[in-house]
């Protein structure tokens, strides 16, 4: 009955009464392999109905039985890993010592570099610094050295950050992978004063602070070089953007417009304006009036292309009504 009424229930997608029903299963279990495939099962569906307390437990009761070294051990426990560094509170000692293990068992592991790159930011949000470097030792990968990277520059040297921003870049995301070259590209150009700044604004927003970045980012800019204060408004620009802070992103960006015509920064800034004001009707003859302006002054722009298919997709919309 119970087998039954889990597989209904399953594909029905009643995810509370499917998980009664393996949870009574389990109670009642003798068979080993019966036990771990039920833990497994637990686990993925109490994760479905947010309980990630018994998620949790059953992924682990499901690795203790499974042989050592084992596929499918390293799959649970990577499931596991993964759990704890979303779980709040977290359990800084247990998460560390989990990865640790996890290293020492499977040092090869697909997984590794993704898991100690996840486990080293929830350290890094619970202010555990020590802690998010240990967890990264050992591990090589895109997102371990974009982790140590960020530990360097939250630690004042963005010089010594700049090796671990480009060899991170090869296995990144294409667009993650554009903005560490935007900032290995400001860091290069500009004066230890704003690289300072760059880098406590990039560090900020990786932690989940995004309006104290943009705001780190304004801070800092007044007595810089033209230049770098160019280069840190297309930062807080992307970084406002990037976190859903749109009035921020399009403040940077106007004054980005605005103050310094001549930017390298300011065709890619007027190109981002134009698109956030054309989401908003009362913004379409603004937007259309910004990439207009941009195609003419700006001609030889690698930017340029962009903006025409932009500006064809604003104007095939029509008039708002």
């Amino acid at each position: 009955f119970l087998t039954e009424l889990a597989r209904r229930a399953e594909e029905r997608r009643i995810d509370p009464v499917t998980l009664f029903a393996l949870q009574a299963l389990r109670a009642n279990a003798e068979v080993e392999s019966e036990i771990r495939s039920l833990d497994r099962r637990i686990g993925d569906v109490a994760l479905l109905v947010g309980d990630t307390a018994t998620a949790l437990a059953s992924w682990q009761a499901a690795a203790a039985g499974l042989p050592q070294g084992s596929p499918e051990r390293r799959r649970t426990l990577a499931q596991v890993l993964r759990l704890e560094a979303e779980m709040r509170p977290l359990d800084r000692a247990g998460i560390s010592s989990d990865l640790e293990a996890f290293k020492e068992e499977f040092p090869d592991a697909s997984e590794l570099d993704a898991l100690a790159a996840s486990v080293s930011v929830r350290l890094q949000s619970e202010g555990d610094l020590a802690g998010a470097v240990v967890a990264l030792q050992g591990v090589h990968g895109p997102a371990s050295s974009l982790e140590r990277a960020y530990l360097i520059l939250a630690g004042g040297d963005p010089a010594k950050a700049r090796e671990d921003l480009l060899s991170a870049l090869a296995g990144l995301p294409a667009g993650q992978a554009t903005d560490v070259i935007a900032l290995v590209a400001l860091l290069d150009r500009s004066s230890p004063a704003g690289q300072r700044v760059a880098a406590q604004a990039t560090v900020l927003a990786h932690r989940g602070s995004a309006a104290e970045a943009v705001a780190e980012g304004e801070a800092g800019r007044p007595g810089l070089p033209d230049p770098e204060q160019a280069g840190l408004l297309a930062l807080a620009g992307r970084i406002a953007s990037g976190h859903g802070l749109a009035d921020q992103a399009e403040a940077a960006w106007t004054t980005l417009i605005d103050d310094f015509p001549d930017a390298p920064e300011t065709p890619e800034a007027a190109l981002s304006l134009a698109t956030s004001r054309a989401a908003r009707p009362e913004g379409r003859e603004e937007a259309i009036a910004l990439l207009e302006d941009l195609i003419v002054t700006q001609p030889n722009s690698p930017i340029v292309p962009a903006a025409r298919r932009e500006l064809d997709r604003i104007r095939s919309q029509g008039s708002p009504p």
